[in-house]
C-alpha cells in the first residue's frame, strides 16, 4: 500500500473538550452541562433527537436542552458528546461498518464496566472511569477513520487478538495504543486518565487506582466480545476478586448490569444485541469450559452441574413474566434408594404432583440435574405460598412409598422477593440456586426443609 500522507490526529470539538475537563469537577452539574452543549447546535440537535426517541418515555416533544439532559442523563449526554464528536461517519453502513460497532461495542463494555467497578468496588469517580474506559482505545477509532483498508488487514492477521492494541495499526508503524496516548495527550486530558491507558501489568504496585480499575474494565470488554472468554473470566478473577478483594459472588452482578445497560445505548451506537446471550448464559459458558480442564472426563471425575443449570434457570426467567408472582426454585435431593434406578421425573408426576396445590400443580417445571437432584421451577404469590408450599413437599415426600423402601430426600428452596428483570434480584436468585447444588447431602433418612429468601 503506497503511503502518501501521514494520520493527522483528530482535535475534539470545544463542547466535548470542555466537558471532558469539566466531569471531574465536583460541583459541574446540569447547569453547566446544558452552558457548554448550547454553544454546538449539531450537538444540541442530536441531543434533543435521542430525547425525543420513541422510547424516551416522554409523552410530549422536548425542545428545552435542560430537560433533555436531565431525561438522558449527564453520563449518557457525555457518551453522546464523545461519539458524536470523534465520528459521525462511524455511525453509517459501509464496508467497514463491522469494524466500526467492534470498535463502539467494545468501548461501550469498558465504559460501563469501568463505571460500575469504580462506583461499588473503589473511591474513584464514577464518571472519571466511564470516559477514560470510553477512550481508552479510542486510537483504534483514528486508524480506521483515516487508513481502514490498512488497519482492518492488520487486525485481520494477528494470531493473538490481546495483541490488538500493541501491533501496527497504520503505515508508520504506530500502535493503537500509541495513539491513543498521543490524542490523551493532545486533548489534554486529566493525567490520571492518560496513565491508566498506559500498560500495566498485575501485580504492580505502582499502579493507580484508576489504571486497575481500567485493567478489570478491558478484561470484561474480552469477556463480552468473545475474546477468549474463559481466560478473559480467569484475568476478571485475578484482578477484580484477588488484587481488589472483591467477592466472587458480586461477579454475576457486575456482568448483568453491564449487560442491562448495553441496551440503552444499543440505539445510539448503532449496536445489534440481538444475539449477544445473556450475561448468566456467558458465564455459564466460559465455566463450563473450565471446568472441563479441571474435571477429567476420561477418568470418571464428575463435572459440576451448574453451567446447565445456570443455562435452564435464566431460560425459564425470560420466558416467563409472572407480575405480581415470585420466582422460587426448590430442590429434592435424593440421597439414598432401594438398590434400583429410580426415572425422579416420573416419580413426581405420578406420586408428588398430585399432592400439590392445585393452582400450581401445571405451573412446575421440573429438571433432573447430576447425582440424582431434582429441581422444581414454580411460581408464588407470596412469601407465606412459597413456605407452605414446602412444608407440603416435605410433608409428602415422608409419606411417600419410596421413603418407606428405603429412598429418603432432602429439600431446600429459595425465593426471589423481587419479580421483573432486575439485574440485582435476577443475579442474587440465580446465584442462591446454584449454590444450593454445593450442599453436602444430609445423612439417609433426614427430611429437612430449609430456605433461602433472597432479596
Amino acid at each position: 500500500m503506497k503511503v502518501t500522507r501521514e494520520l493527522e490526529l483528530p482535535s475534539l470539538p470545544t463542547a466535548a473538550m470542555r466537558m471532558l475537563r469539566m466531569m471531574s469537577e465536583p460541583e459541574f452539574g446540569i447547569a453547566d452541562m446544558t452552558e457548554i452543549i448550547r454553544a454546538d447546535p449539531a450537538l444540541t440537535g442530536k441531543l434533543l433527537k435521542v430525547a425525543n426517541s420513541a422510547d424516551s418515555g416522554s409523552a410530549r416533544r422536548v425542545t428545552d436542552l435542560s430537560r433533555a439532559v436531565v431525561m438522558i442523563g449527564m453520563r449518557k449526554v457525555t457518551a453522546i458528546a464523545l461519539s458524536f464528536s470523534l465520528s459521525n461517519e462511524s455511525m453509517r453502513s459501509g464496508a467497514y461498518q463491522k469494524w466500526y460497532a467492534h470498535f463502539w461495542f467494545r468501548s461501550l463494555v469498558v465504559a460501563l464496566a469501568a463505571e460500575i467497578v469504580a462506583r461499588e468496588f473503589t473511591d474513584v469517580l464514577s464518571s472519571d472511569a466511564f470516559v477514560t474506559g470510553l477512550l481508552c482505545h479510542v486510537g483504534h477509532l483514528a486508524a480506521l477513520n483515516e487508513f481502514p483498508e490498512y488497519y482492518a488487514a492488520s487486525q485481520l492477521e494477528l494470531e493473538d487478538p490481546a495483541m490488538r492494541d500493541d501491533c501496527p495499526t497504520v503505515p508508520d508503524g504506530r500502535s493503537a495504543r500509541e495513539l491513543t496516548l498521543a490524542m490523551a495527550s493532545k486533548w489534554n486530558l486529566p493525567p490520571d486518565s492518560v496513565n491508566a491507558m498506559r500498560t500495566g501489568e498485575a501485580g504492580d504496585a505502582t499502579r493507580s487506582e484508576l489504571r486497575r480499575i481500567i485493567q478489570v474494565a478491558e478484561a470484561f470488554g474480552d469477556f463480552f466480545d468473545g475474546t477468549n472468554r474463559p481466560q478473559a473470566l480467569a484475568r476478571i478473577d485475578s484482578l477484580l476478586c484477588e488484587e481488589m478483594g472483591v467477592a466472587e459472588q458480586k461477579l454475576h452482578g457486575v456482568l448483568s448490569h453491564i449487560r442491562h445497560q448495553l441496551g440503552e445505548y444499543e440505539d445510539l451506537f448503532n449496536l445489534d444485541l440481538e444475539e449477544l446471550m445473556s450475561a448468566a448464559e456467558m458465564l455459564a459458558e466460559a465455566k463450563d469450559y473450565l471446568s472441563s480442564l479441571v474435571f477429567n472426563e476420561a477418568a470418571g471425575a464428575p463435572r459440576p452441574s451448574n453451567a446447565v443449570l445456570e443455562r435452564r434457570v435464566v431460560n425459564w426467567l425470560d420466558q416467563r413474566e409472572c407480575p405480581g408472582r415470585f420466582p422460587a426454585a426448590m430442590f429434592v435431593f435424593r440421597v439414598a434408594g432401594t438398590g434400583a434406578s429410580i426415572d425422579l421425573t416420573e416419580w413426581f408426576n405420578q406420586s408428588m404432583r398430585e399432592k400439590m396445590p392445585l393452582s400450581i400443580r401445571q405451573e412446575i417445571e421440573l429438571h433432573v440435574l447430576e447425582n440424582e437432584q431434582l429441581l422444581l421451577l414454580i411460581w408464588c404469590s407470596s412469601e407465606q405460598a412459597f413456605t407452605e408450599l414446602g412444608w407440603q413437599l416435605r410433608d409428602a415426600l415422608r409419606t411417600d412409598p419410596i421413603s418407606a423402601q428405603g429412598a429418603s430426600f432432602h429439600c431446600l428452596g429459595t425465593l426471589c422477593t423481587m419479580c421483573g428483570r432486575d439485574p440485582n434480584a435476577r443475579s442474587s436468585f440465580l446465584e442462591s440456586v446454584t449454590n444450593m447444588t454445593e450442599r453436602a447431602h444430609p445423612k439417609a433418612g433426614a427430611h429437612n426443609m430449609e430456605f433461602w429468601v433472597t432479596p
